[in-house]
């Protein structure tokens, strides 16, 4: 099927997977407003390069031709509808809409620890400051004596 469909209806039906408008996906890539609607036969290879930073799991090889699968091979997890990449990017909207966590295929358990490390990093940040906190009322407290 994707093979009968154009660059541009296969762009569109990536985007409707990610649940991401045109116009937004335009905004946030640097593309000009309308830019998927005037997509005639192809895209050019300077478009298609800004078009696969955004979207690293798409292939690219099927969006010119419609051969293969939409997606590589790609490791994210999707959380509270953002999906979140191997590499680090995020993409609201994700495939997971009735779901607050799924996985992809790929080495998830790589994946949970790095976002396990996040947390606690962001743990001890906030255990800092809480004790930077309690620091400047104990200095408060002494300066209102």
């Amino acid at each position: 099927m994707a093979k009968n469909q154009t660059v541009k209806e296969r762009l569109i039906s990536y985007l409707s997977y990610l649940g991401v408008g045109q116009t937004r996906f335009e905004k946030d890539c640097g593309l000009a407003n309308g830019y998927i609607n005037n997509i005639r036969r192809s895209i050019t290879p300077e478009k298609l390069q800004i078009i696969a930073r955004y979207c690293p799991d798409l292939n690219t090889g099927w969006l010119m031709t419609g051969e293969g699968e939409m997606l590589k091979n790609s490791q994210h997890l999707t959380i509270n509808n953002k999906e979140i990449h191997d590499n680090g990017t995020v993409i609201e909207g994700g495939n997971a809409a009735n779901s607050p966590i799924s996985v992809s295929s790929g080495n998830c358990a790589q994946q949970i620890a790095a976002l396990q490390q996040r947390i606690a990093d962001k743990d001890a940040l906030i255990a800092s400051l809480q004790k930077q906190v309690a620091n400047l009322e104990e200095l408060i407290a002494m300066l209102r004596k």
